[in-house]
């Protein structure tokens, strides 16, 4: 059996904007799922759409200390140079 190209390169994680980047994936401190850190690059405000490719329960954004501050969905909105810690629960 032949691998497609788009078989063997699936990402778990999708972000439709260029200036917003990814420093952190880890397991979360609390095992309730995984640690998304991402930032926006840009000294301008921007959205983005963050998606899944796995399952999982809901996503929300914390603090650094991954304490949760409340739910969020797939669009984010940003300030211009700020970081959002989102905790991904999964099942």
């Amino acid at each position: 059996l032949k691998n497609t190209p788009s078989e063997i390169s699936k990402s778990f994680i999708a972000i439709d904007n260029k200036d917003i980047f990814v420093s952190i994936f880890k397991r979360a401190e609390n095992d309730r799922g995984y640690i998304l850190r991402v930032f926006n690059v840009n000294d301008e405000s921007c959205t983005a759409n963050i998606n899944v490719n796995f399952d999982y329960l809901q996503m929300y954004e914390c603090n650094m200390m991954e304490n949760i501050l409340h739910k969020v969905e797939k669009e984010l909105k940003f300030r211009p140079w700020e970081i959002k810690t989102i905790l991904i629960e999964t099942l």
